[in-house]
């Protein structure tokens, strides 16, 4: 992967370093959803193999949906504790929002690049076996020249022994072998 996405650049991130907001004073439901955020990231760290990580649309989805509500609700507490005014959280949210749409696009730029990769990966794979199948055939296509050479020289020295014994073995008209 070329890129890693940086768990600060999501917006709920932003907000809370910028307004100094603890996370413990939102609602409920802002934390329950801050719980599960957290528990996909390290689910999704947790499946990555040497630092490459697979994001699923379903997954970026998943992502962009927590961080849009965590997001709200950071909103609502600095519109109830009354340090940002309707107005000011509506200009900083649409600039949430741009600031998350790119991070989506980020993610699907990685995830459409896990996906050529494994194309790839399966189409090396392939012609590996390919080439192996051809090697294969190929060798069975020479035994067999090899064997059929052998044959013939095993027929031809058959024959010689075979017609050395008639002479030999001849007791009258007939061949009795």
């Amino acid at each position: 992967m070329s890129e890693n996405i940086n768990l600060k650049e999501l917006p709920h991130q932003f907000l809370l370093r910028k307004y100094s907001v603890n996370p413990e004073v939102l609602s409920t439901d802002g934390k329950q959803l801050l719980k599960q955020l957290d528990q996909t990231i390290r689910l999704v760290a947790s499946k990555s193999k040497d630092g490459e990580v697979k994001l699923t649309p379903a997954t970026q989805q998943k992502i962009s949906t927590f961080d849009r509500y965590i997001c709200d609700s950071i909103f609502e507490y600095l519109e109830e504790q009354d340090k940002i005014t309707e107005a000011q959280a509506d200009k900083v949210e649409e600039k949430m929002d741009d600031k998350r749409e790119e991070l989506e696009e980020k993610m699907d730029e990685i995830h459409t690049e896990e996906v050529k990769e494994a194309k790839e990966i399966e189409a090396e794979a392939e012609a590996q076996a390919k080439e192996e199948a051809e090697a294969e055939a190929e060798k069975d296509n020479t035994q067999p020249e090899n064997a059929e050479t052998e044959q013939e020289a095993h027929a031809d020295g058959e024959e010689e022994q075979t017609k050395e014994k008639k002479k030999s073995d001849v007791l009258g008209f007939w061949d009795w072998e």
